[in-house]
């Protein structure tokens, strides 16, 4: 399989987890090695932070498809952001009295800086879990949000708009008029829709569980640099069991564009 597209998830994918917000970063050699794959084909992120936060993070990118794709945006700024109700912002702020310290509020602003999204993570809080939390869950839904919670995590999500990677996926492909193969990096859950529609599913692993991700390779984060390198020595030659199903893959995507 020639590899048309890289796209990619950013936390626990390229950049490490268990880090502060502020330490993230793609390490050394996997920045470079995706900088070079970069110069020959396009590469893009899709994850649920927002621009302000990924773009200088990940310069080498094409595009970016932050917030779950509620903002879309090309390197040139060409792209479009999601309108979205204010009262995303009235919830936050009618819930975070109830959250246990140590409770960590990320905003996720659109360029404008309309607030487009939420995560709740209490990974460090002073209670694994309590009535304030699940009272913050309730009044997102109650509120008529988009809430996600993960299994065996210690945070949520609320988006202030319908949102979700595989759209972002089929934008990106869209606005990159990618017409061969894709191969996309994820971590988690929130990555089997766009595992399930590209042509190669690659998932990096850094301790979590993966059994329940929908890839047809796993690779240590570690490892990642190494394999990436391979691909791009190989002149973008991907193959795994998941070539055969490319084709189908392809005409799914092409009845979405």
């Amino acid at each position: 399989m020639k590899i048309a597209a890289l796209f990619t998830d950013y936390d626990g994918t390229i950049a490490p987890v268990g880090v502060r917000r502020e330490d993230s970063a793609v390490p050394g050699p996997l920045f470079s090695v995706l900088s070079e794959i970069s110069s020959r084909i396009p590469v893009a992120i899709i994850t649920s932070k927002d621009l302000k936060f990924v773009r200088p993070r990940t310069t080498f990118a094409w595009a970016w498809a932050t917030v779950l794709g509620l903002e879309v945006r090309l390197r040139d700024g060409e792209g479009r952001q999601a309108n979205v109700s204010s009262d995303l912002l009235r919830v936050l702020d009618s819930v975070r009295y109830t959250l246990p310290p140590g409770t960590v509020v990320e905003e996720k602003r659109g360029t404008d800086g309309s607030l487009l999204g939420v995560s709740l993570d209490w990974t460090s809080a002073s209670e694994p879990t309590g009535p304030g939390l699940l009272e913050a869950e309730r009044a997102f839904r109650a509120a008529g949000f988009q809430v996600k919670v993960y299994e065996g995590e210690r945070f949520l999500d609320a988006y202030a708009a319908p949102a979700d990677k595989v759209s972002a996926f089929n934008e990106l492909i869209k606005l990159l008029h990618i017409r061969g193969s894709v191969m996309y990096l994820g971590d988690s859950e929130t990555d089997n829709g766009v595992f399930e529609v590209c042509d190669a599913a690659v998932c990096v692993s850094h301790s979590q569980r993966t059994e329940h991700l929908h890839c047809g390779l796993t690779v240590d984060f570690q490892e990642l640099p190494g394999m990436l390198a391979k691909i791009l020595s190989d002149g973008l030659e991907f193959r795994n069991a998941q070539e055969k199903n490319a084709s189908r893959k392809e005409k799914t995507r092409t009845s979405l564009r």
